[in-house]
């Protein structure tokens, strides 16, 4: 096309020796550039990968070659937001488990206090420990184990 209309050489990017169409909010056209553009994207723009098959028998072909793969390659997509829960979850109780750790460096036994008591209280909350078992994990080695659940359930290998 550029041979033809070298005005179209504009409407390219240039990747090594692969040429990419640009996007036409990306460039400046005159009426009849914009045609010609147009023209030239019809004809080269790609087409639907699976347009040819149906989207179900698509599925099915993944989900058989993903049963050739190691399971350890096999990661769920996270639909209902489960994963970047308990990633929120993990990071919270890391910053206040940083918070608590200057403190017990500060030698302030009330931060201390405060800090493991919010700390096992998210806990509780994110279903981490029971309700009922709060008060044995406010010391340090219980907000230990209670980092250690929460980094498992980042993990996108677990099933959770």
């Amino acid at each position: 096309h550029i041979k033809e209309e070298p005005v179209a050489k504009k409407f390219f990017q240039e990747y090594g020796n692969c040429y990419a169409l640009k996007e036409l909010s990306d460039l400046k056209l005159s009426d009849k550039e914009k045609e010609l553009f147009e023209k030239i994207r019809v004809k080269k723009e790609h087409c639907s990968a699976f347009e040819k098959y149906d989207e179900n028998d698509v599925v099915s072909f993944i989900n058989i070659v993903s049963f050739m793969l190691p399971e350890n390659c096999h990661v769920r997509i996270d639909i209902d937001g489960k994963h970047a829960g308990y990633c929120f979850n993990y990071d919270k109780i890391m910053f206040y488990a940083t918070l608590l750790e200057i403190a017990l460096l500060s030698e302030n036994e009330t931060e201390v206090a405060k800090l493991l008591k919010l700390i096992v209280t998210m806990a509780s909350e994110y279903e981490l420990i029971s309700k009922d078992s709060i008060d044995d994990f406010l010391d340090s080695a219980g907000v230990c184990l209670i980092i250690d659940e929460a980094k498992k359930k980042t993990d996108p290998y677990n099933s959770y």
